[in-house]
């Protein structure tokens, strides 16, 4: 059977546009190639400023920073925050620039001794996620991890918040007293309550201050509301200290993790660090 003309003038057709096609093959790869040489130096360069500025902390405070997320590494098995499906994602060049400098006025206030004994590694990430809520950090064993989706106020605070808790495991932390300051009135209504992001605020009312809570999360735990003073005690000196004038509990409760901080290490400093 003859094939028609057609089929046979089409058929020609496709072979010589198959035939361009083989031919452009080598020219197409490179220029991909051409262009991945000029591409990739020059994202490479882009982030150089980010990796020479995690080296510099790294020798200059013995703290690693991560800020390439990997699940594994971020969230290791036997972990509490593998355990409770702990997930977040990673940060863009942009948001790890805007990180860093905060990065460095936390390590920055901490005496040399403090950090070579307590902290190892800080990770980074966005949209972090655990036991069915949103977190702006957590800490396990030497590290904190920190969620970096906020203003570069609260990232800051965020890192003092974590590292405090750090501390308050590994020294005796004046429990009773915290609790005598709080008296009868003043209970913990559980951290669940904020899990979802709701409720937190950054300062409480005037009745919660009456009670002795810097802010609203303070009132979900002991170790919540230590780490709330922490943060003021390290960031917002000044602001806390006009708070203190006019509330009793605060004023205690500032006095006594002050005294806690200068049982570790006397060299600890309270000021305002951060304009931001």
């Amino acid at each position: 059977m003859r094939v028609a003309a057609s089929t046979v003038k089409r058929s020609r057709v496709d072979l010589l546009r198959r035939g361009w096609i083989f031919a452009m093959r080598p020219v197409i790869s490179i220029a991909v190639f051409a262009l991945l040489l000029v591409v990739l130096p020059a994202a490479a360069a882009r982030d150089a400023d980010i990796r020479d500025e995690i080296t510099d902390l790294r020798r200059e405070f013995r703290v690693r920073v991560h800020y390439e997320y990997d699940e594994a590494l971020y969230f290791p098995d036997g972990s509490h925050m593998a355990a409770r499906g702990a997930s977040a994602t990673e940060l863009s060049p942009d948001e790890v620039r805007r990180a860093l400098p905060m990065v460095r006025i936390f390590l920055a206030s901490y005496p040399e001794r403090i950090l070579r004994r307590f902290l190892s590694d800080v990770y980074l990430f966005n949209d972090f996620q655990y036991a069915d809520g949103r977190w702006g950090g957590t800490y396990y064993k030497n590290s904190i991890y920190i969620n970096c989706r906020a203003r570069q106020k609260y990232m800051l605070k965020t890192m003092f918040h974590e590292l405090s808790s750090v501390l308050m495991k590994r020294y005796p932390f004046p429990t009773r007293e915290w609790q005598k300051i709080n008296g009868r009135e003043s209970r913990y209504i559980g951290a669940h309550h904020f899990a979802d992001g709701r409720n937190y605020g950054s300062a409480t009312s005037r009745q919660g201050l009456e009670l002795g809570f810097i802010t609203n999360y303070a009132a979900s735990s002991l170790e919540n509301d230590f780490n709330e003073i922490s943060e003021w005690l390290f960031v917002q000196h000044y602001e806390l200290r006009q708070l203190a004038r006019d509330y009793p509990k605060i004023a205690a409760k500032a006095d006594l993790a002050k005294a806690f901080y200068k049982r570790i290490d006397d060299d600890f400093e309270f000021r305002d660090r951060a304009r931001l």
